[in-house]
């Protein structure tokens, strides 16, 4: 039998069995399952530490999932002692079995040394979003009390499972206490990602405090992402769906006048939540801003999405030319709003099936195209080739596509990413020769960590879309399960509005399933790549 890396075989080898023994013998407490689990035998205790033991990462995974299955306090420690395994395919496993706490004493194993309070950052940063996942009552003056203004990421989270869990009814705890300490998020001395998802806790939570935060974020004249929240909670206000209800109402005029303000806001991002914003329940004033903005937009993808809500509420087919639209709305009166108007919801998301890059363009002007460089890629194909000379070909196709009006960059990633330039350039054909000549050369190798990559990219300010060529299964790095991974990017995506565009070659359809739930949430596409036999030769 091997031992991991982590030091979990080590210490339940030595100890566990021992320890369990004992407990058996003396009854005491500390092994007693919830009202609806059962202690389990020796002969459970035994597989599943000769699980947690094994060297092979995916033995481990399975072990983690029957620990959690027993539901029994012991077995939720081995869970929690996983989220430290250096394979992300066992710690993800265990990040996502910690759902499955259902009573209080479980719940006081992720609050304590080991969950909240470990000393290694992924760890406390697992347990903060999983506590958004769980099934049972959590008091949020605990989550509240472990927010550092010094560990900003472990506050997002925590922020986010205060959104959670509120808007599941599981929160509780006292409401003005919590409310005080996420105001204290909102300001000046915590990063802007993270005053902006306080903001939306805060309106969950305690919505008669959040209102003037509100208002005043969509003021704020210097901080995108939290005039973008602002919008985004607001519109939610708009269909009665963000609390706010619950305290002073927002007069419909000052909606309408804070979105019309959006609208014409300097960033995309904020423009894209007002329009969005704009068709969810349109009356003739919102309709008249958006053919106005069409009017004016100058962003590709945002021109698109202004014709989609239009086409989507009148029945209509006309395209990015304003002029048809300003007919239209002069003939519904003052009060012909359009019975077949409704939410919008997401951007439209697309599934298409393509046998070359050549043609697909991303779904933004503004875009990072990241390429999965892992194992699969260097594999000899029929003919000869590998998809890495395959890729070479159809990327150059794809750069080649791109208008001048584009900017981009490009990111290839295997164990680790390897930007090609630290910001977005224009893709001039001077630019997209030195790309491709630098990807053409490039011989990264490893596993394909897709959740760092991610993170490059995001380090850019600019940037409207993420372009993903993939097999579609991410292999290492911090996150490769996809059940997790796209909750996870959704939520890093969601202020900046930022569509996630998957190119999937020769991929798997339950992969597929994925990667299009996540275009989905985010208004991207995904499409499937097959090659044709010609290609391969």
């Amino acid at each position: 039998m091997g031992t991991n890396a982590n030091g979990i075989g080590v210490w339940l080898g030595r100890g566990g069995l021992w320890v369990w023994t004992l407990s058996s013998m003396a009854g005491v407490g500390w092994a007693a399952s919830c009202p609806d689990g059962e202690e389990p035998d020796r002969e459970q205790v035994e597989e599943i530490q000769e699980r947690l033991e094994h060297l092979r990462p995916e033995t481990r995974r399975y072990g983690v999932r029957l620990a959690a299955e027993l539901n029994w306090l012991r077995g939720w420690g081995w869970v929690l002692d996983a989220l430290k395994d250096k394979e992300s395919e066992v710690a993800d496993m265990a990040q996502l079995s910690l759902a499955g706490v259902s009573c209080p004493e479980e719940l006081d194993l992720l609050f304590g040394r080991t969950g909240l309070g470990h000393r290694e950052d992924t760890v406390r940063l697992r347990v903060a979003e999983a506590l958004g996942r769980v099934e049972v009552s959590v008091n949020g003056e605990q989550l509240v009390r472990a927010m550092k203004r010094s560990d900003p990421e472990l506050c997002r989270r925590l922020l986010w499972s205060l959104e959670r869990l509120e808007r599941r009814g599981l929160l509780v705890g006292d409401r003005d206490l919590i409310g005080r300490r996420i105001e204290d998020a909102l300001g000046r001395g915590h990063a802007e990602r993270v005053r902006a998802d306080a903001l939306a806790a805060l309106v969950r939570v305690q919505p008669s405090r959040a209102l003037r935060h509100l208002r005043g974020a969509l003021r704020d004249k210097k901080r995108t992402l939290l005039r973008a929240a602002a919008v985004i909670l607001l519109a939610e206000q708009r269909r009665g769906a963000a609390g706010l209800e619950e305290g002073e109402p927002v007069p419909a005029t000052e909606i309408l006048a804070g979105l019309e303000a959006a609208s014409s806001d300097a960033q995309p991002c904020v423009r894209r939540a007002a329009y969005r914003a704009l068709g969810m329940e349109p009356g003739v004033p919102c309709l008249a801003i958006l053919i106005r903005r069409l009017e004016e937009e100058d962003q590709r993808h945002l021109r698109t999405l202004l014709v989609e809500i239009l086409c989507r509420i009148s029945g209509l087919k006309h395209s990015d030319d304003p002029r048809p639209w300003r007919d239209w709305l002069d003939g519904l009166g003052e009060s012909g709003v359009p019975l077949r108007a409704v939410s919008p919801g997401r951007d439209t998301h697309q599934t298409r099936v393509a046998t070359t890059l050549a043609e697909l363009r991303p779904s933004t002007d503004r875009s990072v195209i990241l390429v999965d460089l892992s194992g699969s890629v260097w594999m000899e194909l029929e003919g000869g080739v590998s998809r890495k000379q395959l890729l070479d070909r159809e990327l150059r196709a794809l750069l080649e596509g791109l208008p001048r009006t584009v900017s981009f960059n490009l990111i290839p990633y295997a164990t680790r990413p390897d930007p090609w330039e630290k910001r977005m350039v224009a893709a001039t054909p001077q630019a997209i020769r030195r790309a491709w000549g630098e990807f053409e050369s490039c011989r990264l190798r490893g596993r394909g960590d897709v959740w760092s990559a991610v993170q490059v990219a995001l380090g850019d300010p600019d940037l409207g879309s993420l372009v993903i060529i993939t097999d579609g299964a991410p292999t290492g790095g911090e996150h490769s399960n996809m059940e997790l991974l796209v909750p996870l990017l959704e939520w890093e995506c969601r202020w900046r509005g930022i569509a996630v565009d998957s190119v999937l070659i020769d991929s798997a359809e339950r992969l597929q399933r994925s990667w299009s739930d996540l275009a989905q949430r985010t208004g991207g596409t995904m499409t499937p790549v097959h090659f044709e036999s010609e290609a391969l030769r």
